[in-house]
């Protein structure tokens, strides 16, 4: 799937489909650990700047920065725009926030109850 991935992303491109919004989220964790410790990534803005994108990165659980970033990939004209959401895995669940394991594992019931009031009281925060 990869690789249709990144043809697409040539295309949007070469063709400057300004119409075209790519969302990215880099949350730096994979099933077996950081995706820096399982294999090095180069710079995720300098390579879709390279095939012709109008490049955003942003905090990625910061929504009015996400709603701005919308915002100017709708105002950008001539290409299309990537917005790499640097996001924080589990963001708002203690027992889960920046932690590889979460990405495959289950919630029992009480962990579950936990989950739902610690984002009920960051929601009612906001």
């Amino acid at each position: 799937a990869e690789g249709s991935v990144w043809e697409g992303v040539m295309a949007g491109g070469h063709f400057k489909l300004d119409n075209l919004t790519a969302l990215v989220d880099r949350n730096r964790l994979q099933i077996s650990g950081s995706t820096e410790d399982v294999m090095a990534q180069d710079s995720q803005e300098a390579r879709w700047a390279a095939f012709g994108w109008n490049v955003v990165s942003i905090p990625g659980n910061d929504m009015a920065a996400v709603d701005s970033a919308l915002t100017l990939a709708k105002e950008t004209k001539g290409k299309p725009t990537v917005i790499i959401l640097n996001t924080t895995k589990g963001c708002g669940v203690s027992f889960m926030e920046n932690l590889a394991v979460w990405h495959h594992k289950v919630m029992d019931d009480a962990q579950y109850e936990t989950a739902l009031a610690e984002i009920a009281e960051r929601k009612a925060s906001l």
